[in-house]
């Protein structure tokens, strides 16, 4: 009985030409990026209506440094999703000039088809398929890659399952989280991070070094954004959005595999579970690797980056790029200076700064809103609105005393008091935003963006016009 993290052929079937084409071109990438082929020997074609002259992939693997699925030298692939697809149509396809051309240069030709056939008609259509190219070229060489074998490929590489359906704990491509409204915006590059990404990516190719990487930082300083570009690097990546016993489950599972590969990003991974899933991949012997996120440091520690508020310069490129360049320099000003080095709150400011162009503070800007949109969590609020009123009382905690006033808070917003004060205790975005509130931060020091939105938003500080 096949296992539930594997791929099964008539997942495969079961795609549109499309979806078929899509799966097959990923493969390719990720295979050819593994094998550490430059993006220039790779040629891949996502349109299946457009004219390919019998060509769908072109590979060059003459330097790659390791080869699995791609065969040695130069390849050129053709996808068929048809069902009845038979030597007849491997004939056309073998008669095109462009193919006939690769061949008799020594590439190998590479049919992937979709569909499964009766092991008989299997070997007739191998033998007749040599047979075809031989007559072209008397060594050349030919594969035939149908359900079966994709399905054992796409197994290899948990990035992919998210293209045939599966759920994978919520496991996606990396690519496709940078498509999500939250992270869809133009990547403001600073120096020290592109050092750092650099750096990184390396850790994350190589199979001699870390296989857990921790990025840590208060909430709103670009740390899954920071994440999410090493996509445009690594093939491979898959993202979690959040920490789940399902992850754990899959990590377990493919590290007992003995060919899964993959890099993935765990977001909102506290330093236990950062952990544990660094445990888990560190017996995969470098086949997979994680990059876990959160806002603390882990114990014990693996390669980690620590990510701190934007320098001004960088904060007022995104709040121009974020207003399409409509604000007039001393609005931009005001930004800058209220959001404290922190992109996530400086690009909602200029949104709503860009809706509402006659607002003269905060409190004009409906904070709740932006409140809500920082803070998706219900509960965080909860006791984010608790931290608020504890700052109008001139409350400091100290030995335990003060308990009194957060569980009265507590009932009053409906919320479990010792929950409450745990979440205040151990929170670093909760710690960082009381001590905005409670005036024991100053507004140079680092904090959390939720903290520096209330903080200035209180509807007796000065406008931006001042």
């Amino acid at each position: 009985m096949p296992s539930p993290f594997e791929i099964r052929a008539k997942e495969v079937a079961a795609l549109s030409p499309e979806g078929f084409v899509h799966l097959v071109n990923r493969l390719i990438e990720i295979e050819a990026n593994i094998a550490g082929l430059p993006a220039s020997c790779v040629s891949l074609s996502e349109n299946i209506d457009a004219p390919d002259g019998g060509i769908d992939a072109d590979v060059d693997a003459s330097l790659a440094v390791s080869k699995n699925f791609i065969p040695a030298g130069r390849s050129i692939w053709q996808f068929k999703t048809a069902q009845r697809f038979g030597l007849d149509a491997v004939r056309k396809e073998l008669g095109k000039p462009d193919v006939r051309k690769a061949i008799e240069q020594g590439a190998t030709y590479v049919l992937l088809v979709s569909q499964e056939k009766p092991l008989p008609q299997q070997v007739k259509l191998r033998a007749a398929m040599q047979e075809e190219i031989s007559t072209l070229r008397k060594d050349a060489r030919c594969q035939i890659l149908e359900a079966k074998h994709i399905a054992q490929w796409a197994t290899r590489h948990p990035a992919t399952h998210y293209l045939l359906g599966r759920t994978t704990g919520g496991l996606q491509p990396a690519e496709n989280a940078l498509q999500l409204p939250e992270h869809d915006y133009t990547y403001i590059a600073i120096e020290k991070r592109d050092a750092e990404h650099d750096d990184l990516v390396k850790v994350l190719r190589s199979q001699d070094n870390d296989t857990h990487v921790r990025i840590v930082g208060p909430p709103g300083v670009g740390k899954t954004r920071f994440a999410l570009e090493f996509s445009r690097d690594i093939s491979n990546l898959g993202y979690w959005s959040g920490c789940s016993e399902s992850v754990f489950e899959h990590l377990q599972q493919w590290s007992l595999s003995s060919d899964v590969t993959g890099v993935f990003i765990i977001d909102d991974c506290d330093p236990a579970q950062a952990v544990r899933a660094g445990q888990l991949v560190e017996s995969a012997g470098g086949r997979l690797r994680v990059l876990t996120i959160g806002h603390d440091h882990a114990i014990p520690s693996p390669t980690t980056v620590e990510l701190g508020p934007f320098p001004e310069d960088s904060l007022r490129d995104i709040v121009q790029r974020t207003s399409g360049n409509t604000l007039a320099d001393h609005q931009v000003n005001w930004i800058v200076r209220r959001t404290g080095g922190f992109p996530q709150l400086a690009r909602e400011l200029a949104k709503s700064l860009v809706s509402n162009p006659s607002a003269k503070d905060l409190s004009d800007l409906r904070v709740g809103d932006l409140v809500d949109r920082l803070i998706p969590n219900r509960e965080d609020r909860q006791v984010l609105s608790v931290v608020a009123l504890l700052s109008h009382i001139d409350f400091t905690e100290s030995d335990g005393e003060g308990q009194s006033e957060i569980d009265l808070l507590a009932a009053y917003m409906g919320i479990n008091s010792q929950s409450c004060r745990r979440s205040i205790e151990t929170d670093t975005a909760l710690h960082h935003t009381y001590g905005v509130l409670a005036g024991s931060v100053t507004s140079h020091q680092i904090c959390s963006p939720s903290g520096l939105l209330l903080k200035n938003g209180d509807p007796h500080r000065k406008h931006y016009s001042d």
